[in-house]
């Protein structure tokens, strides 16, 4: 999805790319050694909640309760005490990097893995 060329649907794209760091804490919470471990539609899930199709988001048009939608689901930004969002799980990832901008949109790094909703 990602490699799409800018102008052609749907891209532009915004990524929320968590760290390295932010996939090793993420094997730990789910109790699993490797990413295979993890079912493929769980996998591809988790992957899509990280992009949003269509919008070269930059910081500075976020907000705080802004509800952002992703290719996987809806999750929450806020900017008050330092950007963050929220998955649906309730989990907080802050925004650590900001506005890296790429030929076909937008990165914004962050320190944990963002999760469709796991019940």
């Amino acid at each position: 999805v990602l490699s799409t060329a800018n102008g052609s649907d749907p891209a532009p794209f915004t990524v929320f790319a968590p760290t390295n760091d932010a996939f090793g804490d993420l094997l730990t919470e789910l109790n699993v050694a490797v990413l295979d471990d993890i079912d493929e539609a769980t996998l591809t899930a988790t992957l899509n909640h990280h992009v949003v199709g269509g919008a070269n988001v930059v910081a500075a048009q976020l907000s705080d309760n802004m509800t952002i939608t992703t290719l996987g689901g809806d999750i929450t930004a806020n900017v008050s005490g330092g950007a963050s969002l929220t998955d649906a799980n309730g989990r907080v990832s802050s925004i650590i990097a900001v506005d890296v901008q790429t030929a076909n949109g937008v990165i914004h790094v962050i320190d944990k893995v963002v999760l469709p909703n796991l019940n």
